[in-house]
């Protein structure tokens, strides 16, 4: 499925752990097919198309309950994304739920695994 929103500020917890992401505005054209979970995408922001991990519900190992969208870019360094830019998402596979993580150390081996799955799957 794609949809398209936009960029917005995060409060920098993906890159303390290590994954750096672009966070989005969580919109009405988010499709209502779009289940809280962690997905293989795809992301176009400026003209470029990028890989990653793509998550979206509330951060449970932080206990928020706030729905979040956010994207781990594979193969960015030094990327930045400026807040208000358009970027067009489309999911590619779903591939876990959102689960609460008694340390951050659990969560952070559990985004490594999730990245070499989705990494598969997207053959690169």
């Amino acid at each position: 499925m794609k949809f398209t929103t936009t960029t917005v500020k995060g409060a920098g917890r993906g890159k303390e752990l290590g994954f750096p992401t672009v966070n989005m505005f969580v919109t009405d054209n988010i499709p209502v097919s779009l289940r809280p979970g962690v997905y293989a995408a795809t992301a176009i922001i400026g003209g470029q198309k990028y890989f990653g991990a793509l998550c979206y519900g509330p951060a449970l190992t932080f206990d928020e309950t706030e729905y979040k969208l956010e994207i781990y870019l594979f193969d960015t360094l030094g990327f930045y994304a400026k807040e208000g830019e358009s970027i067009e998402i489309e999911t590619i596979k779903y591939i876990r739920d959102i689960k609460k993580f008694d340390f951050p150390e659990l969560l952070i081996k559990q985004m490594n695994e999730d990245v070499l799955k989705i990494r598969n799957v997207l053959k690169i």
